[in-house]
């Protein structure tokens, strides 16, 4: 075990809560918890007996609140719980967690699809900002993240090399809806 990692389960030992420890080592709340957990340390011991204390009128809540997309962090503030309570609650109660991610990831998807392809369709780029409402930094990086050459604004031709190989959007959109239909 690595110093910091025995200092943190010593400081537990002798009472101090895991976010002071965090504060006094300068190191993230969520890996104090990790650290203590992986140690054998009882899990009531850090979490209490917190998602057990909240009765089923304040875990609907809590799953009507995530269903509305609010953070978790937002949610356990709310309730006066850690995150992780969130979760265990959210498991408990049989909703999906990363369903909301997985929709926001497919519309950002199709959205790089469609930005490449008009890219690849000749559209200017300044003429995309108009269409799109990206920023043309953000088309730019939409780009480059696929690989796709970039033409000179003036003359028109590739003049960057992309640094890998060139994969659409499209068919990574294709790939993940014949695997995960909605």
């Amino acid at each position: 075990m690595s110093d910091i990692k025995a200092d943190i389960v010593r400081m537990h030992e002798a009472g101090i809560p895991p976010e002071t420890i965090a504060d006094e080592l300068g190191v993230p709340n969520a890996s104090v918890l990790a650290v203590l957990l992986r140690a054998g340390v009882d899990e009531t011991k850090l979490f209490g007996e917190a998602s057990r204390e909240l009765g089923p009128e304040a875990r609907r809540g809590i799953v009507a609140l995530y269903v509305g997309r609010q953070p978790v962090g937002t949610i356990a503030r709310r309730y006066g719980v850690k995150p992780l309570v969130i979760y265990e609650i959210l498991a408990e109660e049989g909703v999906p967690v990363q369903r909301y991610r997985a929709k926001e990831a497919l519309a950002r998807l199709r959205r790089d699809a469609d930005v490449v392809q008009l890219y690849l369709d000749g559209m200017l780029v300044w003429k995309m900002v108009n269409q799109t409402g990206m920023s043309q930094d953000r088309i730019h990086k939409t780009l480059e993240k696929y690989n796709v050459p970039l033409r000179h604004p003036k003359v028109g031709y590739h003049q960057s090399k992309p640094r890998g190989k060139f994969v659409h959007p499209q068919r990574l959109l294709e790939e993940l809806l014949r695997v995960s239909p909605e």
